[in-house]
């Protein structure tokens, strides 16, 4: 176990979560039924990544961090905010595209910045960037 293993679990822990989180903000805000199944799968995808980087770090006796509320805070709001104001499927599917593509990015920067981390924690990590791939081309046809 090195410290990269450490710092990679916990970032993709920590993206899984809000990944989970957002999309169950969303989710309230969607009556699309399509859209809703989408969301569902999405946000069952990233329950399962984080319980496995929750579990994995828990194997090597350590502790998945926490997202701060106040970032689960600014995330809701935001949230609401656009989806309150302008209610439809198009930009919902715009707000998933985007925090997929801001996830993928910090979590292939974890991958880069921990480049001694464990195969199985590269896995893990892989796993969560190709299903937020997954989710962005699922969402391009609500746009």
């Amino acid at each position: 176990m090195t410290n990269n293993t450490v710092r990679l679990l916990a970032e993709v822990e920590k993206a899984a979560a809000f990944g989970r989180d957002s999309v169950s903000a969303v989710l309230r805000h969607v009556d699309n039924t399509n859209l809703r199944r989408e969301l569902a799968v999405s946000r069952k995808q990233y329950s399962d990544v984080c319980d496995d980087a929750k579990n994995s770090l828990s194997a090597i006796g350590c502790r998945a961090g926490r997202n701060p509320q106040t970032i689960k805070m600014m995330m809701r709001t935001a949230v609401n905010a656009q989806l309150n104001r302008k209610r439809d499927t198009s930009e919902a599917a715009k707000m998933m595209i985007q925090g997929c593509t801001m996830g993928n990015i910090e979590l292939l920067k974890a991958i880069h910045e921990n480049p001694s981390a464990s195969p199985k924690a590269v896995d893990i990590a892989n796993r969560a960037i190709a299903e937020q791939e997954r989710t962005i081309q699922s969402m391009k046809r609500f746009l």
